[in-house]
C-alpha cells in the first residue's frame, strides 16, 4: 500500500518530479563524470608511458635527491660497463630536453599545456616508441625527426627546413622523418623531436651524459633478476630500476595533476549536489503541504505516523533512484564529451575505451540516494505530525520555533568561525586550511538560509510594496512570499549559494591575475 501510494503521488505531478529529480540528475552526473574522466586519463597515460618503456628491461638513473627533477645525470662511461653485465641484451643512452617545434605561420606547435619534448633518437627497436612513418631516421648532424600530428598540423613535408628552439638557441634542421609514437601519431599531445644522439647532446647540453640508461635483457632473464646484477656494477649515486616501476612511476607522477583536475570537478558536483539539496527539501516540503488534507484523511482512517513518513521517504527513494540512474549515464556521456574536447584541442589521448569502474558507479547511486533522503527527512517528519483534523481544515504555518533560531544561530556563528579559523591560523599545509574553509562555509549557508525565515516576511513586506502597487500579480507576489517565510528563506539559499559561488570564483581569478601582474609589475622595472 505505501509503494502504491507513494508512485501515485509521485506521478501525479510530473512537472515537479522532474524538476526535482533534475537537482540530482546534475550531480550525480558530474561526480560520475568526474571519476570516468579522471580513470579514462588515467589509463591514457598509463598507455603512453608503458609505450614510452615497452621494451626497457632496466633503466639506470641517478639517485633522487630532492625531487626527481634533481636526479644526477649519469656519465656516459657507465654505459660500456653496463652493456657487459651478463643478461643485457643492448644498452643505450638517452639525452633529452625541450624542443619547441615553430610552425611555418613563426608560432610554436602544438597547443598550450602538453610539453615540448626533444630527444636523441635510437636505432634499437626494443627501446625507440618513435616509429618512422614517411623519411629515414635523423643521419646527419642538422637532421630531425619530429611527431605525425605537428607534422599534419603544420604542414610538413620530409625535406622541409624546421626551426627548433632548444637549450643551445634557435637553430633550422632538416625534417628527415616523420614518426608515430607507438599506434598514435603522438605522445598525449606533446610534440616530439628526434636528433642524432651528438646534435641531442650538444643542444640539450649533455655532452659526455645521459639522462638515463636504458637496457634489453637476453632471452629467459627477468627485469628484476637484471636490474639486481646491473645495481651490482653501478657506483653509489646511482640506481637501477626495472622497466616496468620506470613506467609506473612516471605515470604516477602524472596522475597527481589529473587527480587535482578530477577532484575540482568532484568539488564541483558537491556544490551542486549542496544546492540542489535545498530544491529537493523545498519540493518535498510544499508537497507535503498540498498534501495536507491527504495526509490528515490518511489519519483519520488508522494510518500511523511512521507509515506517512515510510511513503515520504519511499517517494524520495524512487526519486532518488531513478534520477541517480539517468544522472550515472548522464556523467558517462559528460565524461566522452569531454574526453572528445581534449583530443579536439590538441591532447590526442592515446586511444581507450571509457574506464566505468564499478566506484564510479557506486558512487553515483549513493551520492544521489543520500542527498534525496537527507532532504526528505525533515519534510516527512513533518508529515508524521499532520494531525486527522487536517482533513477538515486548513493548517497555517505555525512559524519558526525558538529552538530553530538557536540551532541557526548556532550553526550560523561556528561557519564563521571555522571560516576565519581557516583563513587567519597559521596552519602547515593548505588541505587542513582548506578543509576548515570548506567546513565553516557549509555551515554558514546553511545557518544562513534558517535565519532567513525570521526576516523573509518582513523583507517580503518591504521589497513586494512597490511591485504591489504595480496590480494584482505583484500584490499576489508578495502575499505569497510572506505566507510562508520559511519556504521563501530556503528557495532564496539556493539562489545565493550561486550568486555566491559565481562572485566567489571571479574574485579570485581577477585577484590571482593582479597578484600575478602586480608581481611582474614590480619585478621587470626596464623600459
Amino acid at each position: 500500500m505505501i509503494l502504491r501510494q507513494a508512485s501515485r503521488n509521485l506521478l501525479s505531478s510530473k512537472l515537479r518530479l522532474f524538476l526535482t529529480s533534475l537537482a540530482v540528475v546534475l550531480g550525480v552526473g558530474f561526480v560520475v563524470g568526474a571519476f570516468v574522466l579522471g580513470d579514462t586519463i588515467n589509463k591514457a597515460f598509463d598507455t603512453v608511458f608503458e609505450t614510452a618503456t615497452q621494451g626497457t628491461s632496466v633503466q639506470v638513473r641517478g639517485v633522487k635527491t630532492v625531487s626527481d627533477l634533481d636526479r644526477q645525470p649519469v656519465p656516459a662511461d657507465l654505459l660500456p660497463r653496463i652493456a657487459a653485465v651478463d643478461g643485457v641484451r643492448s644498452a643505450e643512452g638517452t639525452v633529452a630536453g625541450t624542443a619547441q617545434i615553430i610552425g611555418k605561420d613563426g608560432k610554436p606547435a602544438g597547443v598550450a599545456g602538453p610539453p615540448a619534448l626533444g630527444f636523441s633518437w635510437s636505432d634499437d627497436p626494443d627501446l625507440n616508441p618513435l616509429k618512422i612513418v614517411a623519411g629515414t631516421p635523423p643521419r646527419a648532424p642538422d637532421d630531425v625527426v619530429i611527431d605525425k600530428k605537428t607534422a599534419d598540423d603544420e604542414d610538413f613535408s620530409v625535406g622541409d627546413r624546421v626551426r627548433v628552439i632548444t637549450t643551445a638557441g634557435s637553430a633550422e634542421y632538416t625534417l628527415s622523418g616523420i614518426a608515430q609514437f607507438g599506434e598514435q601519431n603522438n605522445a598525449g599531445g606533446a610534440t616530439l623531436a628526434a636528433f642524432t644522439l651528438p646534435t641531442a647532446q650538444r643542444v640539450f647540453d649533455s655532452v659526455d651524459r645521459f639522462i638515463n640508461i636504458s637496457t634489453t635483457a637476453d632471452p629467459g632473464v627477468s627485469q628484476a633478476a637484471l636490474a639486481q646484477r646491473v645495481q651490482a656494477v653501478l657506483p653509489a649515486g646511482y640506481e637501477a630500476i626495472t622497466g616496468e616501476a620506470a613506467a609506473k612511476e612516471a605515470s604516477d607522477q602524472f596522475k597527481q595533476f589529473v587527480d587535482i583536475f578530477r577532484n575540482f570537478l568532484i568539488g564541483f558536483a558537491l556544490i551542486a549536489l549542496f544546492v540542489g539539496s535545498f530544491v529537493i527539501f523545498n519540493a518535498f516540503k510544499i508537497t507535503v503541504a498540498q498534501r495536507t488534507r491527504q495526509i490528515g484523511l490518511l489519519r483519520a482512517v488508522g494510518a500511523s505516523g511512521s507509515q506517512v513518513i515510510r511513503t515520504v521517504l519511499v517517494e524520495a527513494v524512487l526519486t532518488g533512484l531513478v534520477a541517480s540512474i539517468i544522472g550515472i549515464l548522464f556523467g558517462i556521456a559528460f565524461a566522452a564529451i569531454l574526453r572528445a574536447a581534449f583530443n579536439a584541442a590538441g591532447a590526442s589521448l592515446a586511444a581507450t575505451t571509457l574506464q566505468i569502474a564499478p566506484r564510479s558507479i557506486i558512487a553515483g547511486l549513493l551520492v544521489g540516494m543520500i542527498v534525496t533522503l537527507f532532504a526528505a527527512l525533515l519534510p516527512a517528519w513533518k508529515a508524521s505530525r499532520v494531525p486527522p483534523i487536517a482533513a477538515m481544515h486548513e493548517v497555517r504555518d505555525a512559524g519558526a520555533p525558538r529552538a530553530r533560531l538557536l540551532v541557526s544561530v548556532i550553526l550560523t556563528t561556528l561557519g564563521v568561525a571555522l571560516v576565519l579559523l581557516g583563513m587567519l591560523a597559521p596552519f602547515d599545509q593548505l588541505v587542513q586550511r582548506f578543509t576548515f574553509i570548506g567546513v565553516g562555509a557549509v555551515l554558514l549557508f546553511i545557518g544562513a538560509a534558517m535565519l532567513t525565515q525570521y526576516v523573509a516576511r518582513p523583507l517580503a513586506r518591504v521589497i513586494g510594496a512597490p511591485m504591489a502597487r504595480l496590480g494584482l500579480s505583484g500584490r499576489l507576489g508578495q502575499e505569497n512570499a510572506m505566507r510562508n517565510p520559511s519556504r521563501t528563506a530556503q528557495t532564496a539559499a539556493a539562489l545565493t549559494i550561486g550568486v555566491a559561488l559565481v562572485t566567489g570564483v571571479t574574485v579570485f581569478a581577477a585577484s590571482l591575475q593582479e597578484t600575478f601582474i602586480g608581481t611582474l609589475d614590480k619585478r621587470v622595472r626596464a623600459d
